[in-house]
């Protein structure tokens, strides 16, 4: 007669929760690493250079009327044989410059004008600066589809950790309050647990904010994707 088998204790589900912790958390931590490097260089371009060279100043001349846009557009067409106009953003800033995206067969280009005497500024392929390389970092990897399942593994894997990690610190403190605010008996321990406490109290904070910026990555980003790229269709500005 086969005895039945024995139900496991709190140690082993701790150790096995554990386990869980530890092996998603070196799966993830890499991407993670990439994802905040990337997401950090986007920050910093987009409040120096700007996202496509928005930030290129001009100067304001005596007379602060700006060109009309059609002009402006006609200037930054002839850049290009054979474009179209895809979409127009206005000078951020009464010394800065507007931006025309156009399109041809072959190439898609973002024109820098001067808004006062729409002459060219520049004139540079689409997605070609450093904002662009991070944020495609940012998104697959640079690697399509394959990084796109990565990136989305890492993330289900990190929420695993989120909540595994909840769990192992709820078991030492079984309390909310004292998961968030290490005691003054924690510091008066052996070095590890010391640590431990830091790495779980840090870790509880920390992960209120991921879970809320992979929701965003997950859900509303995707959405937000989706929507960017129907708006890239050619417009007319005669």
């Amino acid at each position: 007669m086969n005895e039945p088998m024995p139900k496991p204790t709190n140690n082993q589900r701790y150790f096995t929760v554990w386990r869980w912790h530890f092996y998603a958390g070196i799966f993830a931590a890499p991407f993670l690493i990439v994802l905040a490097i990337t997401a950090l260089g986007m920050l910093f371009m987009s409040n120096t250079a700007g996202r496509d060279d928005d930030r290129l100043t001009v100067a304001i001349p005596a007379s602060t009327s700006q060109a009309p846009v059609s002009i402006q557009a006609k200037n930054a067409l002839s850049t290009l044989p054979n474009s179209t106009l895809v979409k127009y953003i206005a000078p951020r800033d009464t010394d800065t410059v507007a931006l025309f995206q156009i399109k041809s067969d072959e190439h898609s280009n973002m024109v820098a004008v001067n808004p006062y005497t729409a002459d060219i500024v520049q004139s540079t392929p689409s997605n070609s600066g450093l904002y662009s390389t991070f944020n495609d970092i940012h998104s697959d990897l640079l690697i399509g589809k394959v990084g796109d399942y990565l990136l989305e593994t890492a993330a289900s894997l990190t929420i695993l950790m989120i909540f595994s990690g909840w769990y192992l610190w709820w078991q030492k403190r079984r309390s909310i309050k004292a998961m968030l605010i290490p005691n003054d008996t924690a510091t008066n321990k052996k070095k590890r647990s010391f640590m431990r406490t830091i790495h779980a109290t840090l870790g509880s904070w920390v992960s209120i904010l991921l879970l809320f910026f992979l929701y965003f990555r997950n859900g509303m980003g995707r959405r937000m994707g989706r929507e960017s790229r129907a708006s890239m269709e050619p417009v007319s500005c005669g």
